[in-house]
């Protein structure tokens, strides 16, 4: 979740009384899982596998289920914010979403899995496992398609409306947002622009940048 807001650059919800907040049930979870002998909310029970050798089935009590429950609805709100990011944004800026979105689902269906006893070995939670999958995925995407290397810029800085057209450039001049007014100027969709260095783009218009350059200089 928190990793989603700072993506998002919702910085309001990252401010030190919301982590705080975050953090009161993750620290509670931790107390508790520790002191589980005296109490068993956690763990209540271990049965031996009937199909497994050597394999014990942990019982859980309901501070098992109450934890699920809140890692859950946190997760929901974090795929919603990012959600609400793809169908804001642009390209590249879709595609980078939608690698997140799709690494993030294997770890979620293993987990829900294991909870529901659909696992495909008794007992046996795999949600580690298959964080290497959701590993794997994130590492072709920094590879193959700069995922994190071109970050989106907040929408809250630009006017979408706006009758004037902004470029929006990152600190390797490549063009990281557009509205449509500029799109239309430099007659270039946005999909076929953004991450790319603001000299190719505007190649073909050297000369007339030149000029107004000479213009700027002799004002």
């Amino acid at each position: 979740m928190i990793f989603t807001l700072e993506y998002r650059q919702m910085a309001r919800f990252l401010k030190p009384r919301y982590l705080l907040f975050y953090f009161v049930i993750p620290l509670t979870a931790l107390i508790v899982t520790a002191t589980n002998d005296s109490h068993g909310l956690i763990w209540n029970s271990f049965t031996y596998s009937l199909t497994e050798q050597n394999t014990l089935i942990y019982g859980h009590g309901p501070g098992y289920y109450v934890l699920i429950a809140y890692d859950y609805v946190v997760v929901l709100l974090g795929m919603l914010v990012m959600l609400r990011g793809w169908l804001q944004s642009k390209q590249p800026y879709r595609r980078q979403i939608a690698i997140i979105l799709f690494a993030s689902i294997f770890p979620i269906i293993s987990g829900l899995a294991y909870t529901f006893g659909l696992d495909i070995f008794p007992g046996l939670d795999i949600t580690p496992i298959s964080f290497l999958i959701t590993g794997l995925i994130i590492a072709l995407g920094v590879l193959q398609f700069g995922l994190f290397d071109l970050t989106p810029m907040s929408r809250h800085y630009l006017i979408e409306n706006m009758d004037d057209g902004i470029l929006v450039l990152d600190a390797k001049d490549r063009i990281v947002d557009i509205n449509p007014m500029a799109e239309s100027i430099i007659a270039a969709p946005a999909a076929s622009v953004l991450g790319k260095p603001i000299s190719e783009v505007l190649a073909s218009w050297g000369s007339f940048l030149q000029s107004i350059k000479r213009q700027t200089n002799l004002k």
